[in-house]
């Protein structure tokens, strides 16, 4: 069972999440796979498989985060269907392949996982740097418009179904570089395609079976006492992400964007040594 305490901070993380998801276009990952792993070992569940459940309720959450923001959006007028029709496609394509294939099983560790997070945020953060310091990755845009939203869907669904991370973080920079899009339009086309993905990979997760269930309150690999409060924080925290963000200016949010990511890869970097 898990202790007040722990609710209180699980909520919290929802609550944290949900703003980055509004602020950032990120879908609040960032936050959930750091108080995670801490809640799910609390109730049980064992290393082998820490990975697959913390990827599973992050993306839970993470999916509960981008719906509330993207009503937000809607509501406002500023939401892009068929972008994001295009580029959740893909996303969902790319992230169906690789769960069925590696992470839900026994050769996706939780060293493995904490590496990949650590490598796709680094890359991520360079890149960034890079845009803000100097010009963007490519000299100019994209000629192919449609195959270059293809291309990030699939990458964006891939780095979710690895990370637990729901592909905000590379969404955002591969859009604003490739095509020299605004980072307010990207961050409202990638939490669309965040909740599109999330959904999927939930949808997946649900139906799938852990080899170590807990005797939780949980359907495959969601454990609702740990996502519920997770996603109940969200309520609040989405919409006044989105209402900050329209506040300040895109070069802004694209340096706490890094902090958040940086921070990330800190935490991550501990855990990997501390497990050696």
């Amino acid at each position: 069972m898990l202790t007040n305490t722990l609710y209180f901070w699980i909520a919290l993380a929802g609550l944290g999440g949900g703003f980055l998801a509004g602020f950032l276009g990120i879908g609040g990952g960032v936050i959930y796979i750091l108080i995670l792993p801490i809640a799910l070992e609390y109730v049980g569940i064992p290393t082998t498989e820490m990975a697959q459940y913390v990827i599973a309720n992050s993306i839970f959450g993470t999916a509960a985060a981008a719906l509330f923001g993207s009503i937000t959006l809607i509501s406002n007028k500023d939401f892009y269907w068929k972008e994001v029709a295009l580029v959740g496609l893909f996303a969902i394509a790319a992230s169906y392949l690789l769960l069925f294939t590696f992470v839900n099983t026994p050769l996706y560790s939780k060293q493995f996982f904490n590496g990949a997070v650590i490598i796709f945020l680094s890359l991520i953060v360079l890149i960034t740097y890079l845009q803000n310091r100097t010009t963007l990755m490519f000299n100019r845009p994209v000629r192919n418009e449609r195959a270059w939203y293809i291309f990030t869907g699939s990458v964006a669904g891939a780095f979710s179904a690895l990370s637990g991370l729901g592909g905000g973080t590379i969404t955002v920079p591969l859009l604003h570089s490739g095509l020299r899009m605004d980072i307010k339009r990207a961050k409202s086309i990638s939490l669309g395609v965040i909740f599109i993905a999330s959904l999927a990979i939930t949808v997946f997760n649900v139906i799938d079976q852990p080899a170590h269930p807990v005797d939780l309150g949980r359907i495959g690999y969601i454990i609702f006492p740990v996502s519920i409060p997770l996603s109940l924080g969200v309520l609040v925290g989405s919409p006044l992400g989105v209402w900050v963000a329209n506040k300040i200016s895109s070069r802004t949010i694209s340096y706490i964007f890094v902090g958040f990511l940086i921070l990330v890869i800190l935490r991550k970097t501990i855990e990997l040594i501390s497990a050696a």
